[in-house]
């Protein structure tokens, strides 16, 4: 049976949802303050830092099962595409000013 397992990634996936949109709305004034790379790497971190209790959920075996090349891959996408695209989405904000509407 996976209803629940189905609806708790549902509602984590929710949850993440309107925590990008608060981050996203509420960043840009941090980002007026510092850089966006600060903002990124604070906000990077603090996601892993809080994410990292949730991996005690599944089995250790299931961890340790997973390939290094798969590793790589999650290392490759968290880091390289996400982290600089969110860094460059950031850096915007330090050379173009804000909308108000």
């Amino acid at each position: 049976d996976t209803g629940w397992r189905t609806l708790i990634g549902d509602g984590m996936a929710l949850a993440s949802g309107f925590c990008w949109a608060f981050f996203t709305v509420y960043g840009v004034k941090v980002s007026d303050k510092y850089n966006g790379l600060v903002c990124m790497f604070v906000g990077f971190a603090l996601g892993t830092l809080l994410m990292t209790p949730v991996m005690f959920f599944v089995s250790p075996g299931d961890i340790l099962a997973i390939p290094v090349k798969v590793w790589g891959g999650m290392f490759y996408t968290g880091v390289v595409t996400l982290a600089f695209a969110n860094a460059c989405w950031y850096g915007r904000t330090f050379f173009l000013p804000s909308i108000d509407s």
